[in-house]
């Protein structure tokens, strides 16, 4: 299929294109060829001519995950804004509001938070009279995960056992693990040992069931919260194992969110020049999202101010831009944290 989107695509042939690129980009994403999948479904969408609107919704779909999975923000947000209007239009309430909560993590990638959470409570708010679906059950456990994100623990778990429970009414197997995940993911923050047990229990499962891209992202987030807790040599094992894990799979956006802490873990643990080579490289590479950005930046500025080397107080000024706009903790403490130290560095206590 791969090679007839390449000839259909030079010779302009919209019907070998509209047949081809579609089952090309399947075929692709189940290997784990996700930058090839994402290709694909480019080609199908720009150059293609699907039969009717469903057929449509389906390519939209397939560009959407892939794009996710790439860090092609652009790309996700419009396929996404695209399937809620198409679902309004067709008065498809509960698919309109799965892609309005969908969105919500377009935004976080740009730490954009406030945008996300107005997200997600519309997405709420209109799948709350509705009768349990698949569709409100994955607006739920969104939610879950965005109250994680926001640190509001206690409250995330309450929303991932909701969501849980109407998965399992439904038989939805891999909604049920996402439950978990995100249950586990806010006990972290809770109890360290409970939610690293489960986690990786979850991770192990996952993987061993071919599901690489969730098992990807539960190492992520044991890896990241470990970070941010200070537990840094469990942090380390875990990102490494998650950037191989995702480089393996193609799983870009992951692993470069692994690479910006995993260099913030080793700057903290005195591996000075390993830490300035990850972000220096992160940092050079074109399209990576905001938060991975972010974290890559602080590894700089603080490795910077540690070794007296110029320039900390710009990388500081720019994460400190990309921040601001976040209003959530997990990424305005560590930047001003970072901000603290270089303040303290040159003996400005009152800046401290």
């Amino acid at each position: 299929a791969a090679r007839r989107v390449h000839h259909a695509a030079r010779a302009g042939d919209t019907a070998a294109i509209s047949l081809y690129a579609p089952l090309a980009a399947t075929e692709a994403a189940e290997r784990g060829a996700h930058r090839e999948a994402l290709a694909h479904w480019r080609v199908a969408l720009r150059q293609g001519a699907p039969a009717d609107d469903a057929e449509r919704k389906r390519w939209l779909e397939g560009l959407a995950v892939e794009a996710a999975i790439g860090d092609a923000l652009d790309e996700n947000e419009a396929a996404l804004d695209e399937l809620e209007r198409q679902a309004l239009a067709q008065g498809d309430v509960a698919g309109a509001a799965l892609r309005r909560a969908q969105q919500s993590q377009v935004l976080v990638g740009r730490l954009r938070h406030a945008e996300a959470n107005a997200a997600i409570d519309e997405a709420v708010a209109r799948v709350e009279p509705l009768p349990p679906s698949l569709e409100k059950a994955r607006v739920i456990l969104t939610a879950a995960w965005m109250r994680m994100l926001d640190r509001d623990c206690e409250e995330s778990m309450r929303w991932a056992l909701r969501g849980r429970a109407i998965a399992e009414a439904l038989g939805e197997l891999p909604l049920v693990e996402f439950a978990r995940s995100a249950h586990a993911t806010a006990m972290l923050f809770v109890d360290y040992g409970a939610g690293c047990a489960e986690l990786e229990a979850l991770a192990e499962e996952e993987r061993a069931a071919g599901r690489i891209e969730r098992a990807v992202v539960e190492l992520l987030n044991l890896g990241s919260g470990s970070g941010e807790l200070m537990h840094l040599r469990e942090a380390e094992g875990w990102l490494r194992r998650c950037m191989a894990l995702s480089a393996e799979h193609e799983l870009d956006s992951r692993h470069a969110y692994a690479t910006a802490w995993l260099a913030l873990v080793a700057m903290l643990r005195g591996r000075w020049d390993e830490a300035g080579a990850m972000a220096d490289a992160l940092l050079a590479r074109p399209g990576v999202a905001d938060i991975s950005r972010l974290m890559a930046l602080l590894a700089v500025a603080r490795l910077r101010t540690r070794r007296g080397d110029p320039g900390a107080r710009a990388v500081l000024d720019e994460a400190l831009v990309l921040a601001g706009p976040s209003s959530t903790l997990q990424r305005i403490a560590p930047t001003r944290a970072a901000r603290a130290e270089a303040a303290f560095a040159s003996g400005d206590l009152a800046t401290v």
